[in-house]
Formats: structure tokens, C-alpha cells, sequence
């Protein structure tokens, strides 16, 4: 097989995980927004209170940025399938290049998501074990 078509190929397989790793973030930002809904209404503390609307904003920030990346990726498989279509090896360099550019966002995504998430997780905790105490 062609080293071009390998190297497409490999940069599609990128491109599929990142969008299955992108919608599994998504629907557990959903349990958790479900979560939140669950609890706010349980909540009297101003301070757990003000937490739950930092983490709803986060969570809404969050999906943005999925829908930011899940675009880009989008639009990367298109102009690779464009050249790949037309056969030429001009933009090899360039699309390596945004390959790079969104393989560097997915992983600071994956960072600051699992900052997130673990924040997330420790506020959790603090409002189970709060009221268990009650």
C-alpha cells in the first residue's frame, strides 16, 4: 500500500477516536449535569450552592468545546478526503501539520476535562459525606 494512503489512513484513525473519545466526555458531562439537577434542590448552603452553578458553567463550557473540536475534526476529514482524492503530495506537510495542531487540543482537553471530572468527583464526595452527617 502507498505510504500516503497509510499515513491518511492513520490520521483518520486519529480523527475516529478523538470523536468517540469526544462524545463519551459528552454523555458523562450529561450524567453529571443530571446529577447536579438532582442535588440543587436539596442544597442550603450558599457556598454548595455557588459550587454547583461553577460546575453546571464549567460543564456548559465543556460542550462547547466539544463542538469546537468535533468541527475542526470534521473539517480536517474533509480536506484530507478532498486530497486524497486528488492524489497530490503538496499537502501532505500541511495536513500533518493540523493533525499536530488538533492532536495538541485533544490533549489539553483530556487535561483539563480530568482536572475537572476529579474536582467534580471531590465536591461530590464532600455533599455525600454532608449529608450522611445529617
Amino acid at each position: 500500500m502507498d505510504v500516503r494512503v497509510l499515513a491518511l489512513e492513520h490520521l483518520h484513525n486519529d480523527h475516529k477516536l478523538w470523536m468517540e473519545e469526544l462524545e463519551f466526555v459528552r454523555d458523562e458531562i450529561e450524567i453529571f449535569e443530571k446529577e447536579l439537577g438532582d442535588i440543587v434542590g436539596l442544597l442550603d448552603d450558599r457556598e454548595m450552592l455557588a459550587r454547583v452553578e461553577h460546575f453546571q458553567n464549567q460543564f456548559i463550557r465543556e460542550k462547547e468545546v466539544i463542538d469546537e473540536l468535533i468541527h475542526d475534526i470534521r473539517e480536517h476529514e474533509k480536506e484530507m478526503a478532498a486530497h486524497a482524492k486528488k492524489g497530490e503530495d503538496k499537502d501532505d506537510a500541511f495536513h500533518a501539520k493540523v493533525h499536530q495542531l488538533l492532536s495538541d487540543r485533544m490533549l489539553r482537553f483530556n487535561e483539563l476535562y480530568n482536572d475537572l471530572k476529579r474536582s467534580y468527583r471531590k465536591f461530590m464526595l464532600r455533599w455525600l459525606q454532608r449529608e450522611l452527617q445529617r
